[in-house]
């Protein structure tokens, strides 16, 4: 499935083409230049003007994003520094999107700092309940995260209380918690419109403030 983080990139790009075109066309075809309003002229242009390179550099960062969150949900759990040198993406920018794809819906990657790794959030909650050992049949009652490093042993004859490959386990539980519905997306189109009809650049700081951007970079500035 084709990700689409951000969406308010696809807006701006389409309404800064339109509001372009209009006031090229306001001005090349307006009979009296100097008599019609300015505000008419230069409104469109400035818009567009304005809206076009926001929404192409948030596209930008957005692919990089997606790129990015590709990977993590692939491995469910990378040393930073792997991470930087297979991608060639540096530790600020792997924060700052972190942020932004901790912000969607379903998603929640963990850097811990103690052991510079990031996981998969999701699966330091999923516990397994075993209750007897698959070795010798005793019971054990332990409950196993997904995120283990190793299986834990049984007291009565040593041999690790679950026989299943826990990779295997990790993605299952990842397909199940894929497909459990998720919280709408915040972005409004509705309310984008009514601010781009009343006060345009309201409705571009909405798209900028909704797109994840600043969000994405306060936690750059935090972590520095």
């Amino acid at each position: 499935m084709k990700r689409d983080i951000h969406k308010v990139d696809n807006y701006l790009i389409r309404l800064g083409w339109l509001a372009l075109v209009i006031g090229l066309l306001s001005y090349a075809f307006s009979t009296d230049v100097q008599a019609t309003d300015p505000w008419v002229l230069w409104t469109p242009l400035a818009a567009g003007a304005l809206m076009l390179p926001i929404g192409y550099l948030i596209r930008a960062k957005e692919r990089k994003v997606i790129v990015l969150w590709d990977i993590l949900d692939t491995v469910s759990d990378v040393r930073m520094g792997d991470l930087e040198s297979s991608t060639g993406f540096r530790r600020p920018f792997v924060l700052e999107a972190l942020a932004i794809i901790n912000a969607q819906p379903g998603a929640y990657f963990v850097h811990e700092v103690e052991t510079d790794r990031i996981v998969d959030g999701r699966l330091r909650t999923e516990l397994m309940a075993v209750a007897a050992c698959a070795g010798c049949g005793a019971p054990v009652n332990e409950r196993v995260s997904l995120m283990a490093e190793s299986i834990p042993g049984c007291t009565h004859c040593g041999a690790p209380v679950l026989n299943q490959d826990i990779n295997a386990l990790r993605m299952a539980a990842l397909r199940e918690i894929r497909g459990r519905p998720g919280a709408g997306h915040g972005f409004s189109i509705v309310l984008f419109l009514i601010l781009l009809l009343v006060f345009w650049p309201a409705a571009l700081g909405y798209a900028v403030w909704k797109s994840g951007v600043v969000v994405g970079w306060i936690a750059r500035l935090r972590a520095t």
